[in-house]
């Protein structure tokens, strides 16, 4: 019954973003656009050769007029293209090929924008969760910590085991807990910094994963889509959506700190 309200909570979600897709098109047809709240009124830079005189940001502008972006990167995207123009004419020729491909693809578009509208609290800076990647943090990488910390949890379940069945003294699995509790409890303030981290962007690691997983779904024809696609996968031949789903897996088990049936945090 859990799985089934989950299901039915998470297609209520999905139909509420396509009714609001939906409704803000007929809005950008009807000329009701300039109600829209994104503006990108903070990308407005008086020094940029076109921007202010073509009201490329703010209210009325091309950007409140086109952006559809669900996504900090896709929006920061946005501005890059619409201030960074491509002059490379196979480059724009490619383009245009993706354009014309994707303008056919009404339902898989919508499919698409639901999901990054179905997670809430995406418009956020990424770049700190980027350099966590790219930080490596010895004192948790020494071959001693990572064998005790397997090891012992299960040196605990065992003790208790032999102590119910009245194989050895109790003292025997709460000395191992002792231990488990000490392990665990080293450098925790700081283990907890980090781990907070990839905590606050697990709204964020959830949505891209949905997103990638409809982008490598999809078959694509334009040279220019193709290209993006076959970015998704690295030297080792392993997809960003499985890669990105192992992730979330870690982002799962870090906010499982806080369940009551963990007792260390």
């Amino acid at each position: 019954m859990v799985a089934i309200h989950n299901r039915m909570k998470q297609n209520n979600k999905y139909f509420h973003a396509l009714y609001e897709i939906n409704e803000y098109a007929i809005q950008r047809i009807s000329g009701n656009w300039k109600d829209f709240k994104d503006t990108g009124l903070e990308y407005i830079d008086d020094s940029h050769s076109f921007s202010s005189d073509l009201d490329i940001f703010g209210q009325g502008s091309l950007f409140q007029y086109i952006n559809t972006t669900t996504t900090y990167m896709g929006r920061e995207t946005l501005r890059k293209y619409l201030t960074e123009p491509c002059k490379n004419k196979e480059e724009i020729i490619k383009r245009q090929g993706a354009v014309d491909e994707l303008s056919g693809q009404l339902a898989w578009r919508q499919r698409f924008m639901a999901e990054g509208l179905i997670v809430p609290d995406k418009s956020q800076d990424n770049q700190p969760l980027y350099d966590f990647f790219e930080t490596r943090y010895e004192r948790y990488t020494k071959a001693w910590l990572i064998i005790g910390a397997r090891l012992i949890p299960a040196l605990s379940i065992g003790a208790i085991l032999l102590y119910y069945f009245g194989l050895i003294p109790y003292q025997v699995p709460l000395l191992l807990l002792a231990v488990e509790f000490l392990v665990f409890k080293f450098d925790s303030k700081e283990r907890s910094r980090i781990l907070n981290l990839v905590q606050k962007y697990e709204d964020s690691i959830k949505l891209y994963s949905k997103m990638l997983y409809q982008i490598e779904r999809k078959k694509f024809k334009s040279k220019y889509l193709l290209e993006l696609k076959d970015r998704l996968v690295n030297d080792d031949n392993l997809k960003a959506c499985d890669q990105i789903k192992e992730l979330e897996k870690i982002s799962d088990n870090i906010l499982n700190r806080k369940n009551s049936y963990f007792f260390t945090y």
